[in-house]
């Protein structure tokens, strides 16, 4: 019971974390239209914030695959361990990202400029 909780936080964490990544992507890219000064910074670096997203995911498939595969309950000792740990991991990443998304959401809608330019 108390590994299935686990997954089931760790899935909705893993999502959220995903799509914020994709959309600070998405804003950094999309600022080019703001003004065309810095636009391939601003491409360079909402592609790599969308590959950041696209890394989770993947990473996000093939844990589950594995925990299905290793485990059926969640109650093995090595598994709770991974999980706990991915839960953490995931947290950082999430923090990070609300970050980044704070100062790309101020420099976009607040101050109307491109990320970067």
């Amino acid at each position: 019971m108390k590994g299935n909780l686990k997954l089931k936080i760790l899935k909705f964490l893993d999502l959220i974390n995903i799509s914020l990544w994709l959309i600070i992507g998405l804003i950094t890219i999309g600022s080019i239209f703001l003004s065309s000064i810095g636009y391939v910074i601003n491409l360079v670096v909402g592609s790599i914030f969308i590959s950041i997203a696209i890394f989770f995911n993947y990473k996000r498939k093939y844990l589950f695959e594995l925990l299905k595969k290793t485990c059926i309950d969640g109650e093995d000792i090595l598994t709770d361990k991974v999980i706990n740990g991915e839960i953490v991991g995931i947290i950082s990443a999430l923090i990070l990202g609300i970050i980044i998304f704070t100062a790309v959401y101020s420099r976009v809608f607040i101050e109307g400029f491109p990320v970067f330019g």
